[in-house]
């Protein structure tokens, strides 16, 4: 509101000429926004992801106030100042419409808090002056007599220019105080906490790390396997080295700070085989480092039998999914043979994306906050806004809602099946993309919410309770079933390991802080990290 009464002010001071003027900056603006956008966010966010920048496609900002800024930089607020008595030097004259800029730039600019918009238009104005400097010497050759007395004059035009581009050198460096002074006086955060869980002695979030054997997995156990068989136990052991421990490592600090756990860490694999899962297992026991105790983490081994199925990365999921849904039992070390309980949310990660450490904690619990503020009650039912979340790529970091749980298991089940059930005119796609896809709310065997109008239904998993309201904590930018968040927040460690022998990925892709693949699609909210 304070903007629109400092940009009412101003139109009221401009003459009817510079409507157009205006009009055409308007746009100018808008189209510059446009292509910072796409350049510092889908265009440089592969390549150079240091330049990434998530303001600058989503900031928001409305009205006039650019376009009135750039053009009283381009007419030096003649408008204001012409009212003013005439000064004796047009330098003053100068002066005192630069003033009038930086404080109408500062007042709009810092209030809208739209620095990416105003940085434009000062660019935009220096932009327009040049060329209407160097339009104004084309064809044109100013002769002055030799003998002459009167002194030189530097053509107007010149003049005109080197105002602006000191009107435009102050405007830039005031823009960025308000975030600089923040930056230099904000205190450190601390860690965030997880949301309750809506339903008690339910977990809030369940991490599955899916594993497979790595070719390098034998090496990585003999180095850091002593002779001694009470490696686990002695203190000055080093812990394993193999790309799955270190993957469980980068998560464990913030499910111990935790409070009452609302987080459980599971290690899913299918092959019996696995030399660094169960090393792993066995340093993470409860009998074996005493800090690891309180913990929640259990391992499991799918050990069924599939005849009717391609083993793959789709058979893979389906059985991790069937799994968290509670269709198993938790065989891990320290684990009584039990029921595996069903969490209101399961993450799915890939065990060589290890997390960015802190703020990509913050960038999970951020996420889960969204999701959770989506819930309330709806003609007495219970209804999600919003059923997952992508804080990774590929099939690392999905979160998934517990009632699409057996709907992405039956879909991988059937993309597995050696006699597949699928329609004709469905072409296969990977296990990574059909939850992806699935999530966007796109996928032909999935429901398709239409959001924000019609929410998503859940059966309770306890009748006659009634689940906590939260409060969002976080406002999304988007508009779809799915949260994002801006950067990847986790660490494709295992790039020049896979799990499939020869073949190798470029060791720099994929790594924290790199854009998010889905930043800037219409389907998601942003979580900015």
């Amino acid at each position: 509101m304070t903007t629109r009464l400092i940009e009412a002010a101003l139109l009221l001071r401009l003459p009817s000429s510079a409507l157009f003027p205006c009009y055409g900056l308007w746009i100018l603006i808008g189209l510059a926004r446009t292509l910072c956008g796409f350049v510092l966010t889908r265009s440089v966010g592969w390549a150079y992801p240091k330049l990434f920048n998530h303001y600058a496609l989503y900031e928001t900002t409305g009205g006039l106030g650019p376009a009135l800024v750039a053009y009283l930089g381009l007419t030096g607020a003649r408008m204001w100042t012409d009212s003013l008595p005439r000064p004796c030097s047009r330098h003053a004259q100068e002066d005192r419409g630069s003033v009038v800029v930086f404080v109408a730039c500062a007042l709009l600019c810092w209030i809208s808090g739209s620095p990416w918009t105003y940085v434009l238009s000062i660019a935009c104005m220096l932009g327009v002056v040049s060329l209407r400097s160097l339009l104004s010497r084309v064809g044109r050759t100013h002769y002055s007599h030799p003998l002459s007395l009167e002194p030189e004059r530097p053509p107007l035009a010149s003049t005109r220019l080197r105002a602006v581009f000191q009107t435009a050198c102050v405007c830039l460096l005031i823009i960025p105080q308000p975030a600089l002074l923040h930056s230099l006086l904000a205190k450190p955060s601390r860690l965030p906490f997880m949301p309750y869980s809506p339903y008690p002695h339910t977990p809030l979030l369940e991490i599955v790390i899916l594993s497979h054997p790595r070719p390098n997995d034998a090496a990585a156990i003999r180095a850091s396997t002593p002779d001694s068989g009470m490696y686990k136990t002695h203190p000055a052991i080093p812990p394993p080295t193999s790309i799955l421990f270190t993957t469980i490592s980068s998560y464990l600090p913030f499910l111990a700070s935790e409070r009452e756990s609302p987080v459980r860490l599971s290690v899913f694999t299918h092959t019996a085989q696995h030399p660094a899962f169960k090393q792993a297992q066995g340093w993470l026991s409860p009998d074996s480092i005493p800090q690891h105790t309180n913990i929640p983490i259990e391992f499991y081994t799918d050990a069924d039998a599939h005849p009717d199925a391609h083993h793959g990365q789709h058979l893979h999921l389906a059985e991790a999914l069937r799994w968290a849904h509670g269709q198993g039992n938790s065989k891990g070390a320290g684990n009584s043979e039990r029921a595996h309980e069903v969490a209101e949310w399961v993450m799915v990660v890939e065990d060589d994306f290890a997390l960015c450490g802190k703020w990509g904690w913050e960038g999970i619990v951020g996420v889960m906050k969204e999701l959770e503020a989506g819930r309330m009650v709806v003609d007495g039912k219970e209804t999600l806004a919003r059923w997952g979340g992508f804080v990774g790529t590929g099939g690392s970091g999905l979160i998934i809602h517990r009632t699409l749980l057996p709907i992405l298991s039956f879909i991988l089940r059937a993309h597995a099946s050696a006699d597949s059930s699928l329609p004709p005119q469905l072409e296969p796609r990977p296990a990574d993309l059909i939850i992806q896809d699935c999530l966007l709310g796109i996928d032909p065997l999935c429901p398709s919410p239409r959001h924000p109008s019609s929410l998503i239904s859940i059966p309770r998993l306890f009748d006659g309770y009634t689940p906590q309201s939260h409060k969002p904590a976080f406002q999304g930018q988007g508009g779809g079933p799915l949260v994002i968040t801006s950067k990847l927040i986790m660490d494709h460690i295992g790039s020049s390991d896979s799990t499939m022998p020869g073949r190798s990925y470029e060791e720099g892709k994929w790594r924290c802080g790199w854009r998010h693949p889905f930043h800037g699609r219409e389907e998601v909210d942003v979580i900015v990290v």
